[in-house]
């Protein structure tokens, strides 16, 4: 998988998708996009920590290994 690039509003992972996101030079795995309306952010099940949306700058699928 490719790493995205997020310019646009079409750019962006589909919500509530885990994929791996790429912020404040750190990969995130299983995090998710999310929206209260008016804000975007990113989170994940594994921790509190929620990430605004403007520092996510690159995203891919999250690819889960065969069991």
């Amino acid at each position: 998988m490719t790493w995205r690039k997020i310019l646009t509003h079409d750019d962006k992972p589909v919500y509530y998708k885990p994929v791996i996101i790429f912020a404040k030079n750190k990969i995130q795995y299983k995090w998710h996009r999310l929206s209260d309306g008016d804000n975007e952010y990113y989170g994940s099940l594994d921790t509190d920590i929620i990430i605004p949306g403007e520092d996510v700058t690159h995203w891919r699928e999250l690819v889960e290994p065969p069991k």
